[in-house]
């Protein structure tokens, strides 16, 4: 499962992979993990994805998505308010 990092600062979110390749076979995921506080990831119409709910686990904020089903790119933002949104893909793969 791809872990993505998820840092906010300076009004502006980042990500510690802009691009993540999960596997249809492998029944992989993606989770975000923030330590800097709530965020939320919505993806972009026509995916057919349901946004993921973002939970606190004792510091962190965490978002959960998948398995993916079919290979597809995957666009997403990550919104976190006061900050400016950012938009990485998910590349899902065979």
């Amino acid at each position: 499962m791809p872990n993505v990092t998820v840092t906010k600062a300076n009004r502006k979110i980042a990500v510690s992979h802009p691009t993540v390749q999960v596997s249809v076979s492998k029944r992989e995921t993606v989770k975000w993990v923030s330590p800097d506080g709530h965020f939320r990831i919505q993806f972009k119409a026509g995916s057919n994805w349901q946004n993921p709910e973002t939970t606190q686990d004792g510091d962190s904020h965490v978002a959960e998505c998948g398995p993916f089903d079919k290979p597809q790119k995957l666009s997403y933002s990550v919104v976190a308010d006061g900050h400016e949104d950012l938009d990485p893909d998910i590349d899902v793969r065979p």
